[in-house]
C-alpha cells in the first residue's frame, strides 16, 4: 500500500520540486502543473492510490502526473484502477480520466445494496462504541487513517443512501460524516430518517469550507487536517438546505437501462408456488382457514423449514391484524402451528389521534412498515385482511392500486413477501371475480392464491389462480383440526391446527361451483366421467362436443383445457383426450417440508 504515493514523491524530487513531509503518509510540495514557489500541493496516501489537491488553482491530477513524467493511471497502486469488494460478487471499480471518475459496478445485487467493509475497519458490531457512515470508499479509508476505528459506506453515492440495507448496524451508535454540499447533506437527512428506531445517531459532521469547495473527509486527510477540524451539523442545519429549493414535482421520468440490470431466476418463498419479494393475495370466504393457514406457514418460516429460497434460514415474520386478540386468539393459534415466538412480531402503529395502537393506514404508513422490516430483518409480512389498511375506497381501482403498488415495490426492494388476505363476496361466478372490492386487487397482485372449503370432506382446497413467476392452476389441500392449546396461564384454548395433505386434482373453482347447489355434477365432472368411460382409450374433442351439445362448444373446450391443466386428463395428440393413469400423475413436489 502507498506505492503510487512513494513514486509521486520520488518523481517530484527528481524533477527539482520541493517536498515537505507532514507526518506519516502525507506531504506538501510545489505543484508541478502550474509552477511557482508556493507549497500548496497536498499529497496523501489514499485507498489503493495517491490523493492530490492543488490549493492554488485546483490543477487536475492528470496535469500533476504528466508534469513529473507519470500517467494518470500511475496514481493508482495497481493496474490504473481501484477495486472495492462489497461481498457476494458485488464489486465497484473506479478509474480516473481527465473528464472525471469512471465507476463500473459488477455483480450488482439489485435494488437493495449492502454496506462496504474495508479490510482495516473493525466489525460493524463496533467494540469502539460507534460506527461511522461516510459517503464513498475513499472517505472510508481517509476516516480510518484519521483515527476512526469502524467506518463504512454504501455504493452509488449520495443519491443511493435510501437503497442500502442498514440492518447490520441495528442497535449501534452512529456518527455520520457528510460531504459538505447539498447532495451530501441530503444523503445525511435520508440516513437520519432511515436510522430512526433502528440505531441512535449521536452526531452529524462535515468538513468546513476552508479545506476547499464541496469538501469530504478524504479532502480533510489529504490537506493535512484532523478529525477535530470538522464542524458539527444539526438536523435543522441540513433540513434547512431544502427550504429555499423549488418543490420537487410529485412525478418524474424514470429510465432504467437494461444493461445496468443484474438478471436472476425468480425466487420463491414456497418453492414453485408463492414468490419471494412481491405481493401475494390470498382470498376466500370466512371460515375456510386461510388465516390459520398463514400462521401455519409462519411456523415453518420462523424455523427455516418452508421449502424455498429461505429454507434453512429461520426468518422473522411481521403480522398485521386488528380482527383478533394477540393474547387470546393469535398467540394460541401460533403456538398450535409451531411458530417461534421470538421470530414473530405484531406490527401496529401508535396513533395520537386514537390514543392507542392501530393497524397501519396505507399508503400513508409505508415508511413505518419499511422501518419495521429493517429493524426486525423480517422477510414476510402477513396483512389480515388487506382491506383493513386501505385508506381510500375498497371498490375504487385508484385507491386500491395506491396501496398495492407501493407494497409490491417495497417487496421487490427489500426481498420481502407480502401475504395479503382478502375475502370473497357473496354469490357465484368466476374465481377471480369473487374477491371483494375492485378488480385492482387481482390485477396488482403478482400471485393470487384462492381458498375454498369443501364441506363434504371438511378439507380446504387452495389454488394458484394467478402467478407471474410460477405455474398457475396448481392446487393443494389441507384440513384444520380443532385442538386444545395450553396457554401461558395454564388454561386451554380451542384453536385450529393446520394439517397439510398435499397436492390435489381438485381446484377452488370446482368447490365453489358446488356451494349451495343441488344441481349435481358440473360440466367438468360430466366430461371427466365421459372420458373415463373409454377405459383408458382416447376420445376426440369433436366427440365430446357432440356428447354435450346442450352446452356451447367453447364452454366444452374450456372445460377440457381446465381438466388437462389440473392433470386429470392428458392430450397425447392434438384434439385427442384420455384419462391420466395413476402412475403418470406427478408427485407432490411442493410439499412444504422435506420428508424424513
Amino acid at each position: 500500500m502507498g506505492r503510487a504515493y512513494e513514486t509521486l514523491i520520488e518523481n517530484l524530487q527528481s524533477h527539482g520540486y520541493k517536498v515537505q513531509h507532514r507526518g506519516k503518509d502525507r506531504a506538501r510540495a510545489q505543484c508541478p502543473a502550474h509552477g511557482g514557489d508556493d507549497m500548496n500541493l497536498s499529497i496523501a496516501v489514499g485507498d489503493q492510490g495517491v490523493l492530490t489537491k492543488c490549493h492554488s488553482y485546483d490543477c487536475p491530477a492528470e496535469d500533476i502526473a504528466v508534469a513529473v513524467g507519470m500517467k494518470l493511471t500511475d496514481l493508482f497502486d495497481e493496474g490504473g484502477r481501484a477495486v472495492y469488494d462489497y461481498g457476494n460478487g458485488h464489486r465497484v471499480t473506479r478509474k480516473r480520466s481527465r473528464e472525471g471518475k469512471q465507476v463500473i459496478q459488477s455483480g450488482h445485487p439489485g435494488s437493495v445494496t449492502q454496506l462496504y467493509r474495508h479490510p482495516l475497519s473493525e466489525p460493524l458490531e463496533s467494540p469502539s462504541g460507534h460506527v461511522v457512515l461516510v459517503e464513498g470508499e475513499k472517505c472510508v479509508d481517509a476516516a480510518l487513517r484519521l483515527g476512526e476505528k469502524c467506518v463504512t459506506t454504501w455504493p452509488g453515492g449520495a443519491g443511493n443512501a435510501d437503497k442500502v440495507d442498514l440492518t447490520p448496524i441495528s442497535g449501534q451508535k452512529i456518527v455520520i460524516i457528510a460531504d459538505n454540499d447539498e447532495q451530501g447533506h441530503k444523503a445525511a437527512r435520508t440516513l437520519i430518517h432511515r436510522l430512526e428506531g433502528l440505531s441512535e445517531v449521536i452526531g452529524v459532521w462535515h468538513v468546513p469550507g476552508e479545506f476547499g469547495d464541496k469538501t469530504s473527509v478524504d479532502d480533510l486527510w489529504t490537506s493535512g487536517g484532523s478529525l477535530t477540524d470538522m464542524v458539527a451539523l444539526t438536523l435543522v442545519d441540513i433540513e434547512g438546505d431544502e427550504s429555499d429549493d423549488e418543490p420537487e414535482p410529485s412525478r418524474g421520468l424514470a429510465l432504467t437501462q437494461l444493461s445496468t440490470v443484474h438478471t436472476r431466476q425468480p425466487r420463491f418463498l414456497w418453492d414453485g408456488l408463492l414468490p419471494l419479494g412481491c405481493l401475494t393475495l390470498a382470498g376466500g370466504r370466512g371460515g375456510c382457514g386461510k388465516s390459520s393457514f398463514m400462521l401455519w406457514m409462519a411456523g415453518l418460516i420462523t424455523k427455516g423449514l418452508l421449502k424455498g429460497d429461505l429454507f434453512g434460514q429461520p426468518t422473522p415474520v411481521l403480522y398485521v391484524s386488528h380482527e383478533d386478540s394477540l393474547a387470546e386468539v393469535v398467540g394460541p393459534r401460533c403456538d398450535a402451528n409451531g411458530v417461534d415466538r421470538e421470530m414473530f412480531y405484531q406490527l401496529g402503529v401508535r396513533s395520537k389521534e386514537l390514543d392507542g395502537v392501530t393497524v397501519p393506514r396505507l399508503p400513508e404508513d409505508m415508511p413505518l412498515i419499511r422501518r419495521a422490516i429493517e429493524q426486525t430483518g423480517a422477510k414476510v409480512v402477513i396483512i389480515d385482511p388487506i382491506t383493513s389498511t386501505i385508506g381510500g375506497d375498497n371498490d375504487k381501482m385508484a385507491d386500491v392500486r395506491a396501496v398495492l403498488d407501493p407494497l409490491n415495490q417495497l417487496g421487490g426492494e427489500m426481498g420481502v413477501s407480502i401475504l395479503a388476505i382478502a375475502h370473497f363476496r357473496k354469490g357465484a361466478g368466476a374465481m377471480s371475480d369473487l374477491i371483494s372490492g375492485s378488480h385492482a386487487y387481482r390485477d396488482a397482485s403478482r400471485c393470487v392464491l384462492l381458498f375454498a372449503k369443501d364441506e363434504e370432506t371438511s378439507t380446504t382446497v387452495a389454488t394458484i389462480e394467478k402467478s407471474n413467476y410460477g405455474v398457475s392452476g396448481q392446487s393443494f389441500e389441507f384440513r384444520m383440526d380443532i385442538v386444545d392449546q395450553l396457554t401461558d396461564e395454564g388454561s386451554h384454548a380451542k384453536v385450529g391446527k393446520i394439517v397439510y395433505e398435499g397436492q390435489t386434482m381438485r381446484d377452488v373453482g370446482e368447490v365453489v361451483s358446488r356451494e349451495g347447489s343441488d344441481r349435481g355434477p358440473n360440466l367438468g365432472d360430466e366430461i371427466l366421467s365421459f372420458v373415463e368411460s373409454f377405459h383408458g382409450g382416447a376420445v376426440r374433442t369433436e366427440a365430446v362436443i357432440q356428447e354435450f351439445k346442450d352446452s356451447k362448444a367453447p364452454a366444452v373446450r374450456a372445460a377440457l383445457s381446465r381438466l388437462g391443466k389440473r392433470g386429470k386428463i392428458s392430450s397425447p395428440a392434438y384434439g385427442v383426450w384420455q384419462m391420466v393413469r395413476p402412475a403418470d400423475r406427478p408427485v407432490d413436489v411442493h410439499a412444504p417440508v422435506e420428508e424424513v
